[in-house]
């Protein structure tokens, strides 16, 4: 029975021009087909044979489109990668920035510590702040979620009063004005990356201000 499915599988290869991996028919589980994987940096097919359990005689088709697509999706990743080794470039990926190598600066109030991931998706940055963030802004485009590490303090959100403590998670979604007072430290989360294109600014706002902000 090996040698079958051995000669099998070198039919396949030769007829399909791609690594093609035979599984028999227990990738058959709770009547429902296994998926193809990419093993390592080996692009595999996962072939599944004709049978006559019922599992994989249903969505046979559908099955064979995704693969299919799913493989020229692998194969152009690895053929991107395998051109860049080629022209000698070295593929590098940085997991860890630190705060020493971050940007520092000041903002309407609050210290700022921008880590320079070069992220399309988010901009993340520590954020201290004594007594306020004395500018109301919003975003035309993205989300900042501010997560209270430590401390207490008030956001305004459209208006609305939101009393915060540590461990407090607060979600801003696009086109929602925010300021803040109070003596917190946060991680801020900005989704889509921060674009200044984007932010808006609406007024700035005065220390004399922090008990009493409802605006004019």
């Amino acid at each position: 029975m090996a040698e079958a499915e051995a000669d099998h599988v070198g039919d396949l290869v030769r007829e399909r021009g791609v690594l093609e991996i035979y599984r028999p028919a227990a990738s058959c589980v709770h009547g429902r087909q296994r998926r193809p994987e990419q093993l390592g940096n080996v692009l595999a097919l996962t072939h599944l044979a004709r049978r006559r359990a019922p599992c994989q005689q249903q969505n046979r088709s559908a099955a064979h489109g995704e693969a299919n697509a799913r493989t020229k999706d692998l194969i152009h990743g690895t053929a991107f990668h395998k051109d860049a080794i080629a022209r000698g470039a070295r593929i590098v990926t940085q997991y860890k920035y630190t705060a020493d190598a971050a940007a520092h600066f000041n903002k309407h109030g609050i210290d700022l510590t921008v880590y320079g991931q070069v992220d399309p998706s988010m901009t993340v940055a520590h954020v201290h702040v004594a007594e306020g963030h004395f500018q109301e802004f919003y975003s035309l485009k993205s989300t900042y979620t501010y997560y209270i590490i430590s401390g207490h303090g008030t956001f305004y959100l459209n208006d609305e009063a939101v009393e915060v403590k540590a461990t407090d998670l607060v979600v801003v979604p696009p086109v929602t004005r925010i300021y803040y007072f109070g003596t917190m430290e946060m991680t801020l989360t900005v989704s889509p990356a921060f674009d200044e294109t984007y932010e808006r600014h609406v007024r700035f706002l005065e220390k004399n201000q922090i008990l009493n902000t409802s605006r004019p």
